[in-house]
């Protein structure tokens, strides 16, 4: 599948199709494969042609550098990666809403960074506002309730805070099985 994307995107890029989708499919697929500086070189050049696409803020823009953002991630330069994050949520933002799937993403990936960074206020900061969404926007027994349990339970597990992880875990475990059964909580 990475091979086909890989061929595609380059077969795009050569026939003068120079959209910021097909730098972007290749920047992901050179990202799945390990050739990060190749990927960030592609994923760069989208997000130059989304700029010069789009006058103020896109979610494109957003994308492309939620992208690069992932890449500095992997690539170990948290640092980097959360300027990315904030600054793609400040894009869609403006150019969507917060209340979007976008900007939503970006507070997961956000939050998911401050934990690899042992910033654990600022992730659980993020989980706490996904959960708080999602309570007032997704049914009961939803599993991504579950999912941000999971990730609560991780930062408790890592604080040494055993009984919290334990509560956050069950939790999680409930609200993963019911919506693995379909049974309302």
């Amino acid at each position: 599948e990475i091979s086909a994307c890989l061929v595609g995107s380059e077969m795009c890029i050569r026939d003068s199709r120079n959209t910021s989708a097909s730098y972007g499919t290749l920047g992901n697929a050179l990202h799945k494969v390990g050739k990060l500086d190749a990927a960030r070189e592609a994923h760069r050049t989208s997000l130059e042609i989304d700029r010069g696409l789009h006058e103020g803020p896109h979610a494109d823009i957003g994308h492309s550098l939620i992208n690069i953002a992932l890449l500095d991630d992997d690539a170990g330069d948290a640092m980097a990666a959360k300027a990315g994050f904030e600054e793609a949520m400040k894009v869609y933002e403006q150019a969507v809403g917060t209340d979007h799937a976008f900007y939503r993403d970006a507070i997961l990936n956000l939050a998911s960074n401050a934990a690899k960074r042992k910033d654990f206020d600022a992730a659980r900061a993020g989980y706490l506002e996904m959960l708080a969404f999602y309570e007032k926007t997704l049914p009961k027994g939803h599993a991504d309730f579950g999912r941000i349990y999971v990730n609560l339970a991780e930062i408790s597990l890592a604080e040494g805070d055993l009984d919290v992880a334990l509560r956050e875990g069950t939790v999680s475990y409930t609200h993963l099985r019911a919506h693995e059964t379909g049974r309302n909580l």
